[in-house]
């Protein structure tokens, strides 16, 4: 019996083996796999954001304490000032707008622009009584305006001065800073000599728009490597974006794909308007404000991507909603800031296909 039982064992598997046969699917399994691709955080200040859309000039921004200013620098030579009647040396500096700011049809005013005099002096034979006349050109518009400083006194054997003129503005077109320096004195002759002399012109990046002001170009935000994989086709693509700012400006995301392929054709996704945080009377941020942002793909989106191997890119620019008659003020401090952060969730279909 015990033998009769061993060989009816041994015998099972032979039976199902023989009675079973394997086959080879001609296609293999299909399914849907869900990836998210991280954009990474973009956080960002106000200082450095200037700096970045200055691009060549950015050695032209540079902090002061809280604010951000556009600094433009002229340098003179050697002079001399001849009393009783004479002038030195004539400096001015060419604000061209910054290619990155543009306005509307009235126009931007820069205002709480302030220019600093520096005098290098080799030689002051008597007190000498200055006054400083600052002129301002507005090229296109061809406006002009004016200041004149004066009780300012250079003591005799003094080697440098310095002076700072205040209520000073431009306009978001060629303008034009000149500063003329007369003096007078009991001396009759050369009286000052001058080593060299400096007019810095500062215009701040905190601006007061009186019509709508655009900032361009703030970041740039793409996906390093491709949505579309080799052997998988999307089905679905969400970009996930998260927003958090103290900039007290208002910021729109525009997203679009990439023709990675030819680098030649793109698409366009969709655009969000982000509302600016809360400000005080004068126009700073007063915190932060937080936005989350859900843009989806549509078919014909979804049908470039596989086609073109396309790649989100997302571009981000502050705008300042004015008018001429109630000016937007946005005075943004050096330390605010601007983060974006998020991931694109993408769901694959897959289809493995067998072979003989």
């Amino acid at each position: 019996m015990k033998r009769l039982m061993l060989a009816s064992l041994l015998l099972l598997p032979m039976i199902f083996m023989g009675g079973c046969r394997v086959e080879k699917l001609d296609t293999g399994p299909s399914w849907d796999v869900d990836i998210k691709f991280p954009l990474g955080d973009t956080s960002e200040s106000f200082y450095n954001m200037a700096r970045f859309i200055a691009g060549k000039d950015s050695s032209k921004i540079v902090r002061i304490g809280d604010e951000v200013y556009w600094k433009e620098t002229d340098l003179r030579g050697e002079d001399a000032l001849i009393t009783p009647d004479s002038s030195i040396t004539v400096l001015d500096v060419n604000f061209n707008k910054p290619k990155a700011v543009k306005s509307g049809a009235q126009g931007i005013v820069l205002r709480d622009v302030f220019a600093v005099v520096k005098l290098y002096i080799d030689t002051v034979k008597a007190d000498v009584d200055i006054k400083i006349k600052a002129l301002v050109y507005f090229q296109e518009s061809g406006r002009r305006d004016s200041l004149i400083i004066t009780g300012i006194t250079i003591p005799a054997n003094a080697t440098y001065f310095e002076d700072t003129i205040r209520d000073l503005y431009i306009r978001a077109e060629t303008t034009i800073v000149i500063a003329e320096a007369y003096g007078n004195s009991s001396y009759t002759g050369e009286v000052m000599v001058l080593d060299s002399s400096i007019l810095e012109v500062y215009a701040p990046m905190h601006l007061v728009a009186e019509d709508t002001l655009v900032v361009e170009d703030l970041m740039d935000i793409g996906l390093d490597d491709s949505i579309s994989t080799e052997g998988m086709a999307v089905n679905s693509a969400t970009v996930h974006l998260f927003s958090k700012r103290s900039i007290p400006m208002i910021f729109i995301v525009d997203a679009w794909l990439k023709d990675t392929v030819t680098n030649v054709d793109s698409m366009y996704v969709g655009r969000v308007e982000l509302r600016d945080p809360p400000k005080d009377a004068i126009g700073y941020s007063t915190g932060f404000v937080y936005d989350t942002i859900i843009l989806g793909i549509d078919t014909a989106g979804v049908r470039f991507i596989n086609e073109h191997a396309g790649q989100l890119r997302l571009k981000v620019h502050g705008i300042l909603p004015g008018n001429p008659t109630d000016p937007y003020r946005a005075y943004a401090k050096a330390e605010d800031s601007l983060a974006i952060w998020g991931y694109i969730e993408t769901i694959y279909g897959i289809n493995q296909g067998g072979g003989q």
